[in-house]
């Protein structure tokens, strides 16, 4: 389910605040607000990562896969945290990260990051 855009900058608050308002302005145009159902992986380990999100409610899963399959958690995200930082780096998800608990979280596409981006190598 995706919200309107009013719906998501009033959201962003959650997750961004901290980001210099004219940032804020800019990206609160620019993001959908999604449902993510618990279970979800939103991508495996060495996926190119195409989106970022901003956890708003529920939590992620960071997951390592041993050589045998098992999963390790090795962290979580909530409200506080963001997920998409190989988008700022051009590179791959180290992990599985997976919805733990279903959650709100608001979407930004890759392009729009740009401004946040280190330039490719």
């Amino acid at each position: 389910m995706v919200s309107s855009p009013k719906e998501a900058s009033d959201q962003i608050k959650t997750s961004a605040s901290a980001l210099p308002r004219d940032e804020y302005e800019r990206l609160s145009t620019n993001l959908e607000l999604l449902h993510l159902p618990k279970n979800k992986i939103l991508y495996e380990a060495r996926d190119i990562v195409s989106d970022a999100y901003f956890v708003n409610t529920g939590m992620v899963s960071l997951l390592s896969i041993t050589e045998s399959g098992q999963t390790i958690d090795i962290t979580m995200i909530g409200n506080e945290g963001f997920i998409g930082i190989p988008t700022i780096l051009h590179s791959r998800t180290p992990c599985r990260i997976l919805i733990h608990m279903a959650c709100k979280a608001l979407r930004m596409e890759a392009e729009t990051r740009a401004p946040f981006s280190i330039p490719a190598r």
